[in-house]
């Protein structure tokens, strides 16, 4: 298959190769259309520079002499000239502005241009963490090596292709609480996927697991890594007490709700915020509002 020179997707790190639906955000970077889909459902901020973008532009690539065709130029010359008219005004308005807010200005110009320097590795190390799922109660009669024909396996029960191409990394978990009266009849797993929407797929198909008698105990989660876990557990341990009927971890964000199918859900990112949201007083609808933001 014929790739762009040089040309990847800054979020799976992958070469664009002539079928894939290419976008540029209106901030200038390019994705697979899937990766940066996937990446709006936990994040409405580009994942390079961290900007809130409004739209989205199809790219559509001329692999034959590797040229972009006109569409990507117009974006390409739209975001330059954007990029311009900053750099044009930028001069004109700190002359005007008070200066406290001369100075918020600029420390604000200071963090966007910390955020543009993220290095792809480093992007690429964080999506990956979004990548990965953790299966428990695995028969261990059933493990074999290699071991990405487990996730294979455990995929064809699921009715998803899954090819030894889809699996980045899946290693064996040691097993921390062992009961020494019962027989090692299971062993946890960690797989890896290369795309987002693979692991995606792969929890939303795992209840047809219990239609399996041999797998119909296999658990999957989405893997959570040590202090995102201890924040998991600290929200579950004292909001179940105070109202919430649910706690729950997904795409990379930890959530709760007081009402089972309830629309209003609160992401939980710090136990400063936990202890917050149980000492608010729940019948103050600006507090519980701003809990909510």
């Amino acid at each position: 298959m014929t790739t762009t020179l040089g040309m990847t997707c800054s979020i799976c790190m992958e070469n664009f190769i002539n079928s894939d639906a290419i976008y540029s955000t209106s901030c200038g970077h390019v994705f697979h259309h899937n990766c940066i889909q996937s990446w709006r459902e936990t994040s409405t901020k580009c994942p390079m520079c961290r900007v809130e973008y409004g739209n989205m532009q199809k790219l559509y690539l001329n692999f034959d002499d590797n040229e972009v065709s006109t569409e990507k130029l117009k974006v390409t010359e739209q975001v330059n000239q954007r990029g311009a008219i900053k750099k044009e005004r930028s001069p004109r308005i700190n002359s005007v502005m008070p200066p406290k807010q001369r100075q918020k200005s600029s420390n604000f110009q200071n963090q966007q241009g910390a955020f543009g320097q993220i290095h792809p590795k480093i992007m690429s190390d964080n999506y990956a963490q979004h990548t990965k799922v953790v299966v428990k109660r695995y028969p261990s009669n059933f493990f074999h090596h290699p071991m990405v024909n487990l996730a294979i396996a455990l995929g064809s029960i699921m009715d998803m292709r899954i090819t030894v191409n889809d699996i980045r990394e899946i290693r064996k978990l040691p097993q921390y609480h062992k009961n020494n009266h019962l027989p090692n009849s299971t062993i946890s797993l960690l797989i890896q996927f290369r795309t987002l929407q693979l692991k995606i797929n792969f929890l939303k198909n795992k209840s047809k697991l219990k239609n399996h008698s041999a797998y119909a105990r296999v658990l999957i989660f989405e893997y959570m890594d040590d202090n995102t876990y201890s924040l998991f557990q600290y929200a579950k341990r004292n909001l179940k007490n105070h109202g919430f009927s649910r706690i729950f971890y997904q795409n990379g964000q930890i959530m709760a709700s007081k009402v089972t199918n309830g629309p209003n859900l609160i992401h939980i990112k710090s136990k400063i915020q936990v202890d917050e949201i149980i000492f608010s007083k729940t019948g103050d609808e600006d507090e519980w509002s701003c809990a909510i933001s």
